[in-house]
């Protein structure tokens, strides 16, 4: 396996590990309307969808993040819904994708 499939791999499972505990997170800034929770939360998973080039996933996290700098909690538990939904499915097709690595190498 080339440097390039090694070093995805890792963020993948970075990305395993790490998504459902900022996700955890978020679920418990909505839940709380706690403003500052939902930007950090928001923000980190943006960056962490960033980095596996998870772009859908990027975009509902920002907008998650905006409606929180913006103290638009009306949004917040429809937006995280999404967001929850298409982290699951991320989590899924990177899952997918370690094991074909894994097989390769």
């Amino acid at each position: 396996m080339g440097q390039d499939h090694e070093l995805l791999c890792e963020l993948y499972e970075a990305f395993s590990q790490d998504a459902p505990l900022k996700l955890a997170s978020l679920e418990g800034a909505v839940r709380n309307a706690d403003i500052s929770g939902i930007v950090e939360s928001a923000h980190s998973l943006k960056g962490a969808s960033a980095a596996i080039g998870a772009e859908h996933c990027r975009g509902l996290a920002e907008s998650l993040e905006m409606a929180g700098h913006a103290e638009d909690l009306a949004q917040a538990p429809e937006l995280f819904r999404l967001v929850s939904s298409e982290v699951a499915l991320v989590l899924s097709l990177v899952s997918e994708r370690i094991a074909a690595y894994s097989s390769q190498a």
